[in-house]
């Protein structure tokens, strides 16, 4: 088991399997949100100009990320490969802010959105989802001295905290159910959290699966699962409105994905650590990070200028986001 700078190290430079790499295409510098809807259908536009155009946010480890060899890389980006692979043609991966990726799915800037997207009821009024892929585990990122009060819930609503929720109405509504008398404050993204950016924030409300990454880099904080029961969120990949013909086809290729056990060697690769091949771990989101049944090791601070998804000092980024 990787520990420590080892750990992050093994993370930063993962890389797609090598019969995963097809001809890509990486847009960074966002462009205008498209002022009319995209008419006609999206299959036949895919297949007509042999590209399928995938949209990405910055600050979804691991399912998209730029690793030190400044490539996008992650779960999804590796599912991105598959479904073009599926559908014979090119990739092109753009990168759009959240608060805009309804407008950019349905005036055609993008096709589908693979970036770790929770499925939630009101999210269906700004795009189409697909069928679930996977669940991701509700928890709370803290810092890591403050782990032991988030053990359970009851623990949790017996001290005065301010929760990070993410800005959707479905998980503000969830956490102000189970915890009545927690301050909660709206957050975009994870990242000013974690650079302790939101000082009033005591813990942050996040998918395990996803958080756990950002603890490899910022490994002062870590992740709970609370108990008793644990939450599970679907995970799903967002299309236009009024594109059925992408969406039954996607729908159909994720089953297909799930019963060949692809998924599940993308899932041990990219969030277990597994390399595909001798299967030896090379670090671990719900073992190295989450600690599920042991305790957590100590481990020096990484550098704050290692940040993978930031791409400052020796680990570029192709995003360009400082």
């Amino acid at each position: 088991m990787l520990e420590g700078s080892s750990t992050y190290q093994s993370f930063v430079a993962m890389q797609l399997e090598d019969d995963q790499e097809i001809t890509t295409e990486l847009i960074t510098e966002e462009p205008p949100v498209p002022s009319e809807p995209f008419e006609g259908s999206r299959l036949d536009r895919i297949h007509e100009s042999q590209l399928l155009r995938v949209c990405y946010f910055s600050d979804s480890l691991p399912f998209a990320f730029v690793n030190a060899q400044n490539h996008l890389v992650g779960f999804d980006v590796a599912m991105a490969h598959e479904l073009a692979k599926e559908l014979q043609v090119e990739l092109a991966f753009i990168r759009v802010e959240r608060a805009q990726l309804a407008g950019h799915l349905n005036g055609g800037t993008c096709d589908i959105a693979m970036s770790g997207f929770a499925a939630t009821p009101e999210r269906t009024r700004d795009h189409r989802m697909s069928v679930p892929y996977r669940k991701l585990t509700l928890a709370f990122a803290v810092p890591d001295y403050y782990r032991r009060n988030f053990s359970t819930w009851e623990q949790i609503g017996e001290r005065a905290v301010n929760l990070g929720v993410p800005d959707v109405p479905y998980f503000v509504e969830l956490i102000r159910r189970r915890l009545p008398n927690a301050e909660l404050t709206p957050v975009s993204s994870p990242r000013p959290f974690f650079r302790g950016e939101v000082q009033e924030v005591d813990a942050l409300v996040t998918a395990a699966e996803s958080a756990s990454a950002w603890t490899l880099i910022y490994p002062s904080y870590t992740i709970v699962v609370p108990e008793p029961g644990r939450i599970k969120v679907p995970a799903a990949y967002p299309m236009p409105h009024g594109a059925d013909d992408l969406v039954r086809y996607v729908d159909a290729w994720i089953l297909l994905e799930e019963s060949s056990g692809t998924i599940e060697q993308l899932f041990d690769l990219w969030i277990l650590g597994q390399a595909s091949k001798d299967r030896e771990p090379r670090w671990s989101v719900l073992h190295n990070v989450l600690h599920w049944g042991e305790e957590k090791a100590e481990v020096p601070p990484a550098p704050p200028e290692s940040d993978p998804d930031t791409g400052s000092g020796p680990v570029p980024d192709a995003t360009g986001e400082g």
